[in-house]
């Protein structure tokens, strides 16, 4: 056998083993990860970077709350949103910022 044979063959190796593993990985692991509400770290813990014990996740925003936060927008400031929601001004401020710009992409989208 050549050297090119033994190649191709020791990748097609990999290959199955890391279907295999996929496999395994979905089998296992899947039905977690779409039962679950929170954040869910590969470590199995609640802070993403074990080494830095002073990194805490911001919890995520719901859409209602940031639906009524973008309808509120236009009659209130950020730190009467801020205040209401218990969020914070630069979190309200990226709220509207991100909206913003995924309305301008989606009206760059070319209609088919």
């Amino acid at each position: 056998m050549s050297n090119a044979a033994k190649i191709l063959t020791k990748r097609e190796i990999a290959k199955v083993k890391s279907a295999e593993s996929y496999r395994v990985w979905v089998s296992e692991f899947r039905p977690k990860l779409e039962q679950s509400t929170a954040a869910n770290f590969l470590g199995g813990n609640r802070n993403p970077f074990p080494l830095n014990k002073s990194f805490t996740v911001p919890p995520t925003i719901s859409e209602e709350i940031k639906e009524n936060v973008l309808r509120e927008a236009e009659q209130n400031t950020l730190l009467k949103l801020s205040r209401k929601y218990g969020i914070s001004v630069k979190r309200i401020e990226a709220i509207r910022t991100l909206s913003r710009l995924k309305l301008d992409m989606i009206s760059k989208v070319p209609t088919i």
